[in-house]
């Protein structure tokens, strides 16, 4: 498994955008080990593999400043939109 990570650095030092291929390089090492060291009763359980995986902060951040630049409309889905903001605990100005 280390040789894996190592080659994996390796590969990333080499590409310019470093990030993005970091996380596309761990996501296959993680389906990998999905698909063939777990088993099948395994795969199911959804505190290991959730269905979305979600950054709230980097969500927090753009819905902020959408609502600073006054592009968050209220009026287009306003139910979905309110329950956003709370569990983001966003105020609302």
């Amino acid at each position: 498994m280390l040789n894996v990570f190592i080659a994996l650095f390796s590969e990333v030092i080499k590409d310019d955008d470093v990030q993005a291929l970091y996380w596309k390089m761990m996501a296959e090492v993680i389906s990998e080990i999905e698909l063939f060291y777990l088993l099948p009763f395994q795969r199911r359980w959804q505190k290991w593999f959730p269905e979305v995986f979600v950054s709230l902060g980097e969500a927090q951040i753009e819905i902020e400043k959408l609502i600073n630049e006054g592009n968050w409309n209220i009026n287009e889905f306003p139910e979905m939109k309110q329950n956003l903001l709370n569990k983001l605990k966003i105020q609302q100005k």
